[in-house]
């Protein structure tokens, strides 16, 4: 059972939340005995989040969406460790890239609030859709550009490869709702 059992919209709900999740003992023994490294999902706000809303968000009985992911974003910087890349100046972005000397680098992405296009939930796809946002998929290619390291690994919240069956993607709500930026990163690479 969830508390509170309510849809969380203010910031007293995320943070309830939060709080059941961590008294979780399997949860407890994970953080102590391995170290985190952690970007947020739609879960942490709103099921199927965007930039400018989400899929079960309604501003007529839950208020503003803005106001909503700011006090999501707000309980999730409270409850999770996470080191704000520089510069901090934009409190929404935690596109981020976490090296290991010459061995390898990790990008971690935003593919939920920060540039994300509201998802099509159909096979017409306009390929003007975003899921990292003009500014998030320039620092990625950048940051390829500039590797040095040995391996690249991107770490982000949905499946990058495509997912079809009988040639119609399975789920819209991963790249294959927006095979067109992600033709941009493969070709990148």
């Amino acid at each position: 059972v969830v508390d509170p059992q309510n849809e969380i919209i203010t910031l007293e709900d995320y943070r309830m939340r939060y709080s059941q999740y961590h008294l979780d003992e399997d949860l407890l023994r994970l953080h102590q005995q391995y170290p985190w490294m952690i970007v947020w999902d739609d879960h942490e706000s709103a099921d199927n989040s965007w930039k400018n809303g989400a899929g079960n968000h309604d501003p007529f009985t839950e208020g503003s969406w803005g106001a909503r992911k700011a006090v999501a974003m707000q309980a999730f910087f409270e409850w999770l460790p996470i080191r704000k890349p520089e510069p901090i100046n934009d409190p929404t972005r935690i596109f981020r890239t976490i090296k290991y000397g010459d061995l390898c680098n990790l990008y971690f992405l935003d593919t939920r609030l920060y540039g994300r296009d509201q998802q099509d939930g159909t096979s017409n796809f306009d390929t003007a859709r975003t899921m990292l946002g003009s500014e998030q998929l320039n620092w990625l290619k950048n940051q390829l550009i500039a590797n040095t390291s040995q391996w690249n690994i991107i770490v982000q919240q949905v499946m990058l490869a495509p997912l079809e069956m009988f040639g119609v993607p399975v789920n819209e709500d991963q790249w294959d709702g927006y095979p067109a930026e992600r033709e941009k990163i493969y070709n990148h690479i």
